[in-house]
């Protein structure tokens, strides 16, 4: 059922149009989920957005939220315990945290080998890293076989450096 197990908290609901129908009151879960969902994005967007930096961590990063906000908003729903007290949906939550925090924690600890979340850095866009396969430009010029890299100026400096002083 969407709503939750009867209740005499003061933002108590009925559902008699309800499926199933009930004129008891009871959670309003799905008030609870709106509210959870709402602190996650502000999560997501203030306090991960800005450390995760690997291309799908801040999606994992989501699912383990979403799988805490399922967990605790279960225990208000009426749905029977299949395994050590937990709900179905409980059960598929503790998957949910575990996979997303594997996964993010992966992600982000294998900075090296992927792509950052922006995409592309400049400095990967200069050298031709992370262009695909037959991409335009994938680490060699197409008409001369060699880098597209501009060959360093050499500075004059050292000339001037070495003269004697007068």
């Amino acid at each position: 059922d969407d709503y939750g197990v009867p209740t005499d908290l003061p933002w108590a609901m009925s559902f008699p149009k309800g499926s199933p129908p009930t004129t008891q009151l009871v959670h309003p879960t799905q008030i609870y989920e709106s509210l959870m969902s709402l602190a996650i994005l502000a999560v997501l967007l203030l306090l991960l957005r800005p450390r995760l930096v690997r291309a799908g961590s801040l999606f994992w990063a989501y699912l383990a939220l979403a799988g805490v906000e399922r967990f605790v908003v279960e225990f208000a729903r009426t749905n029977q315990p299949v395994a050590l007290g937990l709900t179905q949906a409980q059960w598929i939550s503790v998957a949910l945290f575990a996979g997303g925090i594997a996964i993010a924690w992966w992600l982000e600890s294998h900075r090296a080998t992927g792509f950052p979340a922006g995409g592309v850095t400049s400095a990967g866009a200069r050298s031709g890293a992370g262009a695909g396969p037959g991409h335009r430009g994938a680490g060699r010029s197409s008409q001369s076989g060699k880098s597209p890299r501009t060959p360093k100026k050499h500075s004059s400096r050292r000339r001037r450096d070495r003269r004697p002083r007068r």
